[in-house]
């Protein structure tokens, strides 16, 4: 279980706050990067994120989605009709977190702790858009039927089915 003190040291840092992402978690934060760059955005928002944590085919958050009868085209599209394509390509280099990203991640390591993971998988990542209040991703969740709760329980059914 994560302390308090490796919650604060993941959500500080760049380097440390990947430190205890999974394979696939660190795969969700490349996805976001390139849905960033496919939206021409020059940053990496919490909408990039979302869309890079439904990228994922297999795994927990494919089978949270189907059981709750929702399609990963469907998140897709609830985004787009949030945030619109920008007008220019994005410059090569890496693009940079908004602060909202962190705030996501943040609350992320803290469900991870409150199920007893001491990492960050793209579970904890989808659980941590519905703590975040004002973000892009929670809203196009919200837009779905979603809630947290609804959520937590899904992901709790659906790793115990993996076991």
């Amino acid at each position: 279980m994560l302390t308090a003190e490796a919650v604060s040291k993941l959500i500080s840092g760049y380097n440390v706050m990947y430190e205890r992402f999974t394979r696939e978690a660190r795969e969700v934060v490349n996805r976001a990067e390139k849905e960033a760059r496919y939206l021409n955005h020059g940053y990496i928002g919490s909408e990039h994120l979302l869309l890079g944590v439904i990228g994922e085919d297999t795994g927990i958050v494919s089978g949270v989605l189907r059981g709750l009868g929702v399609s990963a085209d469907s998140v897709r599209l609830e985004v787009l009709k949030l945030v619109k394509k920008g007008l220019r390509e994005v410059p090569s280099g890496r693009l940079k977190e908004t602060m909202r990203v962190r705030q996501t991640i943040g609350h992320a390591v803290e469900e991870a702790c409150r199920l007893g993971d001491n990492y960050v998988a793209p579970e904890h990542l989808l659980l941590g858009f519905m703590c975040d209040d004002g973000g892009v991703a929670k809203q196009a969740l919200l837009n779905l039927n979603l809630n947290l709760e609804q959520l937590r329980d899904y992901v709790l059914k659906t790793r115990q089915q993996n076991d």
